[in-house]
Order: C-alpha cells, then sequence, then structure tokens
C-alpha cells in the first residue's frame, strides 16, 4: 500500500527557490511605493508617462513603440545621478564586481533545482513511490532502502522529476507524454 502524500512543501515556490540561492527577499507593503524608495516613484513616473511619451514620439505600433523604448533606455542608461553618485547607471554596471559573471552548468542546475515545484511522498515497501498517476522506483541511499522514509520530488512541468532525500539527489527521470525514462 502507498503512502501517496500529495501536499506541496509549507514554504512556497519563490521564497523556498531564493532561499536555495541565497537571495534576500525584501517585502513591502503592495502599492506603497513609498516602502521601496527612489526606484518605486521613478518606475510609477515612467509607467504613468510612458503612453504619453509614446505617443508624442509617434509610436503607431509594437515596433515603433520598442524602438522608441530601446533608445530611451539607451539615453537613460548614460545620463547622470546624484543619487549614485554622479555617476551614470551604465558606469556602474560597468565598474560593478558581479556584473555579468560567467555562468556555471552548476549554478544553472543549482536554479533550476530552486525553482520546481516541490511533492513529499513516502516510499513503499517495493522502493516506489506514486507520482501524477505514475510509479517510480526509488534508489538505495548509501546502500540502505528508503522504503517507509519520505522523499522529496521536484518537479519541471513536462521535463524531469527528480527525487531527493534529506536534500541528496537519488535520481532523475526524464518526463513527456507516458514515458518515464530513469536518466
Amino acid at each position: 500500500m502507498y503512502f501517496d502524500l500529495d501536499k506541496q512543501l509549507e514554504k512556497p515556490l519563490i521564497p523556498n527557490a531564493l532561499d536555495e540561492l541565497g537571495i534576500n527577499l525584501i517585502n513591502s507593503k503592495p502599492y506603497q511605493p513609498q516602502g521601496k524608495g527612489k526606484v518605486e516613484r521613478k518606475f510609477l513616473t515612467f509607467q504613468n508617462q510612458l503612453p504619453f511619451y509614446l505617443k508624442d514620439r509617434g509610436a503607431k505600433n509594437i515596433d515603433d513603440a520598442n524602438r522608441i523604448l530601446a533608445k530611451y533606455v539607451e539615453k537613460h542608461n548614460k545620463s547622470y545621478s546624484k543619487v549614485i553618485n554622479n555617476s551614470t547607471p551604465e558606469e556602474i554596471f560597468k565598474n560593478s564586481d558581479d556584473a555579468f559573471k560567467q555562468i556555471e552548468k552548476s549554478d544553472i542546475e543549482k536554479i533550476e533545482n530552486s525553482l520546481t515545484r516541490r511533492h513529499k511522498r513516502v516510499v513503499s515497501k517495493v522502493n516506489e513511490i506514486s507520482f501524477n498517476n505514475k510509479i517510480y522506483q526509488v534508489p538505495k541511499f548509501k546502500n540502505y532502502s528508503l522504503a517507509g522514509f519520505e522523499i522529496e520530488v521536484r518537479e519541471n512541468p513536462n521535463n524531469w522529476i527528480k527525487l531527493f532525500y534529506n536534500g541528496n539527489l537519488l535520481t532523475t527521470y526524464n518526463i513527456g507524454g507516458n514515458i518515464c525514462l530513469k536518466e
């Protein structure tokens, strides 16, 4: 008999992913731009002015709007600001230590694993779990059967599921259509 728990982990997807990636989530009250300061005020001002700005520049379709906005962003990035020590956003970005560092394959995998749907399952006596109406074999962990133990299923819909025990990857199953292939 399977103990099939179909509940998500307690923490919502985005906060959980940010935790795993070491990113602090800073919240402010919705629709209260003063909670985020000058950046939000600039965004709000720009959003209010955007329709008039595009109309004034003669935008008649989406291609015109994209062209006009590209020029606006370029102009903005080259304009000096007292707020950022009389520099331009472009200068700040180019002189930043972490601007566009090379992304390693392990970084991509870490991000991909963090941004997944998560489910808990209890492993059956025959080392299997049921997930989305399919049966998956659960491999041993350090030569021990996980029968009766709770594992985590991380799901990247229509691509793969990964089985984890205490944060350790057990296996990956590529999924698509009705076929489950162990990787």
